[in-house]
C-alpha cells in the first residue's frame, strides 16, 4: 500500500477504483492521511474484492460507502453540481458459470436501481469483458476503440449498459494496443 500510495503521488489524483483487492475485511483505513475503504469477503478468503482510495479532499465529500458484495461497492459525493455515485465493480471472469454472471448482474442492476434519480452514475472497474470493436449496433454504448472479439461476457455488459444507458467511455479514446488490456490468458 506505500509504493502505491507513493506512485499515486506523482499524479494528480483524488479518487482511485480498486478491483480484485484480495483483502478479506470490510470497512475503512486510514494510512498516511489517505483514506482507503474496502469490501471484501467475510470468510477470510483472500479473493475477489473491491474498494476505493480517496484523497483527503474527496474524504471531506464522501456522503456515505456502501460496500454491497466482495463484487459491488458504492461511494456517494457531494460534488459542485449535484451528487455522483460511484459503483465500483469485479465481475466474474469468464472461468465462472453464467449463472454466476447473471448473478452479479443481477445485483449490480438492482444497486443502479437504487441510485437516486439526480445523481450522477459512474459504473467503473474490471468487467472481465471484451466488448470488440466492430462499432456496428452498438454505437449508442460503445466508441470505436474497442479490443478483440466480442465475447459472451462483453455482450452482457452491453446489455447492461443499454438498459441504463450507459456508455463505455474507454472505448471512445484511442490508446495504445498495450493500454487495452490489463492482462491475458497465457493460452
Amino acid at each position: 500500500m506505500d509504493l502505491l500510495l507513493r506512485e499515486l503521488n506523482r499524479y494528480k489524483w483524488d479518487l482511485v477504483g480498486l478491483s480484485e483487492t484480495h483483502l478479506p475485511r470490510t470497512g475503512e483505513e486510514t494510512i498516511s492521511g489517505t483514506s482507503l475503504i474496502l469490501s471484501g469477503r467475510t470468510d477470510g478468503t483472500h479473493r475477489q474484492g473491491v474498494g476505493f482510495i480517496l484523497s483527503p479532499t474527496t474524504k471531506k465529500v464522501l456522503i456515505s460507502f456502501t460496500p454491497v458484495s466482495e463484487r459491488i461497492a458504492t461511494i456517494r459525493l457531494k460534488v459542485s453540481v449535484s451528487n455522483l455515485t460511484i459503483i465500483q465493480v469485479y465481475a466474474p471472469d469468464s472461468a465462472r458459470s453464467n449463472e454466476e454472471c447473471e448473478q452479479f448482474y443481477f445485483q449490480l442492476q438492482s444497486v443502479t436501481d437504487q441510485t437516486p434519480k439526480k445523481d450522477m452514475l459512474i459504473v467503473m472497474g474490471d468487467f472481465n469483458a471484451i466488448t470488440g470493436n466492430d462499432q456496428i449496433d452498438r454505437r449508442d454504448v460503445m466508441g470505436p476503440h474497442g479490443h478483440g472479439r466480442l465475447n459472451g461476457r462483453g455482450e452482457r455488459l452491453i446489455s447492461f449498459c443499454r438498459e441504463n444507458d450507459l456508455y463505455i467511455t474507454n472505448t471512445a479514446f484511442k490508446h495504445r494496443h498495450r493500454r487495452k488490456v490489463t492482462w491475458r490468458s497465457p493460452d
